[in-house]
């Protein structure tokens, strides 16, 4: 049966109305996250937030989409954007949460998309393959993760994990690849057209298409697609694609080489004073200062 469009949609953490669209990382105990909800976690979803749970202890009763499994550590999960998952997990659980952002990704699947396909659907890894040498280098960083998580420290702590995140998501489309365990196909849904449109104007960013033509890939008017993306993501379908514009425009203002005018060319812009004014009114600054702000802060 499929699960419906009630169903919530946190642009946080479960139950947290604190937002992910920007930076965010954070490890911490499954335990710490579930006790307060007396170990159950309904089915819901988040549509800027990738999750990865590695259960070392206990067991639990895991919802993906419209299907249940019932699971006895150890075992992993990777959970990307726009899937419903919920859980039921016993009083002696022990594990960890790794939930982060897309400000993690964007780079790492924009240069290598093949892994981005691999993993584009939820991975399930059970006891059968924790011995592989990709599920121990899984583990390794994990706790890798977790240690530099809770290090007070600023050099160089954002590109450690940007690097620890591209090792861990290597290891577990590797890993995923040779087991026999599961990973979801596409679910028939308004999720599904929502993930759809997500994934073509990540590919079509550069440069940017109209609405319209989204639309018609999908096979859907305008007012439908708009009305979907504001059901699930309490956005509309311009602020998403203005959302992956910023985004990318962030990665190619950190080149040098590179001026204010040809990003804006670069991303469809005719005009690059219409850019310049998108940038400042997402940001609060004109790309010309993040430019010199990203610069200054790499030396």
């Amino acid at each position: 049966m499929e699960q419906s469009l009630h169903i919530s949609n946190f642009p946080g953490l479960y139950r947290e109305e604190t937002s992910v669209r920007e930076k965010y990382f954070l490890v911490e105990q499954v335990k710490t996250r579930c006790i307060n909800f007396g170990w159950q976690v309904e089915p819901h979803f988040h549509s800027y937030l990738y999750q990865i749970f590695f259960v070392k202890g206990g067991t639990a009763e895991i919802h993906l989409n419209a299907h249940k499994y019932k699971l006895e550590a150890p075992f992993l999960i990777y959970i990307p954007p726009n899937y419903i998952h919920g859980f039921s997990f016993s009083p002696n659980v022990d594990g960890d949460i790794i939930s982060f952002s897309n400000y993690y990704t964007y780079s790492f699947f924009k240069e290598f998309p093949i892994i981005e396909k691999s993993i584009a659907f939820p991975i399930l890894l059970s006891r059968e393959c924790s011995k592989d040498k990709d599920a121990i280098s899984i583990i390794e960083t994990l706790l890798e993760l977790e240690a530099e998580f809770y290090e007070e420290r600023d050099s160089f702590k954002d590109i450690y994990i940007h690097v620890k995140l591209a090792s861990l998501l290597l290891s577990i489309a590797s890993l995923k690849e040779k087991a026999n365990d599961f990973h979801l196909s596409k679910n028939s849904s308004e999720l599904d057209y929502f993930r759809q449109f997500l994934e073509m104007v990540k590919t079509q960013i550069s440069p940017f298409q109209p609405i319209e033509f989204y639309a018609k890939k999908l096979g859907v008017s305008l007012s439908h697609l708009n009305r979907l993306c504001k059901t699930i993501s309490n956005d509309t379908p311009l602020s998403i694609i203005q959302y992956e514009i910023i985004s990318m425009a962030k990665i190619l203002l950190l080149n040098d080489k590179i001026n204010v005018s040809d990003v804006a060319y670069s991303l469809g812009f005719n005009d690059p004073s219409y850019f310049i004014r998108l940038f400042k009114k997402k940001t609060g600054m004109t790309p010309k200062a993040y430019k010199f702000s990203s610069s200054k802060n790499s030396k």
